[in-house]
């Protein structure tokens, strides 16, 4: 009869509160939706950063060219000057 007790109070164990968490976490997002914005912020920083770098490679290209072809010209130069 002391099943029926209004007085007793119920108890739950570690297992069956973590049970509860489990179930809870699964049901719910659980703060994806802050996961997903912080990463497209950084999937977004990091597509800049590669655009960043592309650009600036080119411009490296550009200048190598350039210094290559301010080489060759100074070569002849010197050619015709008998150097």
């Amino acid at each position: 009869m002391d099943e029926l007790n209004p007085d007793r109070k119920a108890t739950l164990g570690c297992g069956t509160l973590i049970l509860i968490a489990l179930i809870v976490i699964i049901f719910s997002k659980g703060g994806s939706d802050e996961l997903e914005k912080e990463l497209r912020k950084t999937t977004t920083k990091l597509e800049s950063l590669e655009k960043g770098i592309d650009d600036q490679k080119a411009q490296l290209d550009k200048l190598r060219a350039t210094l290559e072809r301010q080489t060759q010209e100074i070569s002849s130069l010197r050619q015709e000057l008998g150097r």
